[in-house]
């Protein structure tokens, strides 16, 4: 009995062991089964994951390409502008320097054009200067030639007894008496010309009155006052009497051909 409870016990165990066995096969099968299913699951979709990927890729590649010319083509605009602008300030720089180049000539230009009229203006004027004081000279000279012409060496004198007169003697003093009832002044009626007056006086030898000298207000030059005597000097009121003549060739003689007349015989 107990033999084969043994066997049956033992025949069992076998079927219990082959059981778990076959368990232990099929879950086995069954997990190699759900391996290969996960295997095959990647297998299939690692194409697509690739080709998904590689797209991807590609296209990140492609932006960051369009990226990089992008930001090539930035950096290459803004050298560019850059060079543009240093090129501009360089040009607006020598523009500047050319302008104030241009202005400081300009300036120069016209100080030197001031200054150049201002010394020509000089120059013009001290040799319009130097030409009327070489004119006034000359024509001073002139007229004082023509005087001593007309007057033969004479001057017009001055006399405080004929104040505002200029006097030109035409006698000798000693000619006349020097009395002094017998001189007067009086106008020269045969010129009629406004500023001559004549002062008369008596011949001592004759004891006829007759000019002595010729008065001339001091408003006529001397040149006009020559030039009047130039034009009437011929008359023969005013020729030297013989006694005169005489006289006048002794004192010539005795002071060496330069003896002056003297003034006026007496006051009046």
């Amino acid at each position: 009995m107990y033999e084969r409870l043994k066997a049956w016990e033992e025949k069992k165990q076998a079927r219990l062991a082959k059981e778990r066995q076959k368990a232990e096969d099929e879950e086995k099968q069954r997990i190699e089964k759900a391996r290969a299913a996960r295997v095959s699951s990647s297998t299939l979709y690692s194409h697509v994951e690739s080709k998904i990927k590689r797209e991807r890729v590609a296209v990140d590649d492609a932006r960051v390409a369009v990226a990089e010319t992008a930001a090539q083509e930035a950096i290459v605009a803004r050298e560019h502008a850059e060079r543009a602008a240093e090129h501009d300030r360089r040009q607006a720089v020598a523009a500047e320097e050319a302008r104030r180049s241009a202005e400081a000539a300009k300036t120069r230009a016209e100080t030197t054009a001031v200054v150049a009229k201002e010394q020509a203006s000089t120059a013009t004027a001290l040799l319009e200067a130097l030409r009327l004081k070489v004119s006034r000279e000359a024509k001073a000279r002139a007229e004082a030639k023509e005087i001593a012409e007309a007057l033969g060496g004479r001057d017009l004198e001055r006399n405080p007894m004929f104040p505002k007169k200029k006097i030109l003697r035409i006698r000798l003093a000693e000619e006349f008496d020097g009395r002094v009832s017998a001189e007067f002044r009086q106008r020269d009626d045969e010129s009629g010309d406004k500023g001559v007056s004549l002062l008369m006086g008596r011949v001592y030898a004759t004891r006829s009155v007759e000019p002595q000298c010729v008065l001339f207000d001091e408003a006529l030059s001397d040149l006009e006052c020559a030039r009047w005597w130039q034009r009437h000097q011929g008359r023969k009121s005013f020729q030297p009497t013989k006694m005169g003549a005489a006289m006048q060739r002794t004192r010539a003689l005795g002071e060496g051909g330069g003896g002056k007349a003297k003034g006026p015989s007496s006051k009046s």
